[in-house]
């Protein structure tokens, strides 16, 4: 049985591993979605100030 407890103790490892990666993952999945939301908002206002700059620009 000294066996069966070095493997529990292996997979007990890749576990804790497995569960690290996928924090990490998402982390980087919630900073990638962040970016993603400011990039639109900081398209969205470059399109409204271009388009209010055209809108001044016609006179």
């Amino acid at each position: 049985s000294e066996n069966n407890t070095e493997k529990e103790i292996q997979n007990r490892a890749l576990m804790e591993e497995l569960t690290a990666e996928r924090r990490e993952k998402e982390r980087l999945i919630r900073k990638t979605q962040h970016f993603q939301a400011t990039l639109s908002l900081v398209h969205q206002m470059t399109e409204n100030a271009m388009l209010t700059h055209d809108v001044e620009g016609v006179e």
